[in-house]
């Protein structure tokens, strides 16, 4: 089994009257029979392990598997493990913005 994430664009918000944070980035993970989580500074850790933010029990996925981070261009998954992600149907080796 191999992890999914599908992704649609970020949502933006503009705020002019603020210079130091001109963009904030809203973005939501939604996992395929779970529940939804907001990806926050920290971002968002995927994995066997219990100490991740969503823990998947199959022995295909990594104990540490995926991280979906926010960044000034939206978010992005970063590969953490051996195992293959997707990301909107495609592999990913390398962080692939979303």
């Amino acid at each position: 089994m191999s992890v999914t994430i599908h992704s649609a664009a970020p949502r933006t918000e503009r705020r002019y009257h603020d210079p130091v944070d001109p963009v904030r980035v809203h973005c939501v993970l939604d996992v395929r029979g779970g529940p939804s989580r907001r990806v926050g500074p920290s971002g968002v850790l995927i994995g066997r392990q219990s100490d991740c933010d969503i823990v998947a029990s199959d022995p295909s996925v990594s104990r540490r598997h995926a991280l979906v981070r926010l960044t000034g261009d939206g978010a992005e998954v970063v590969p953490l493990g051996r195992s293959p992600i997707d990301v909107n149907g495609a592999p990913a080796t390398r962080p692939r913005t979303l």
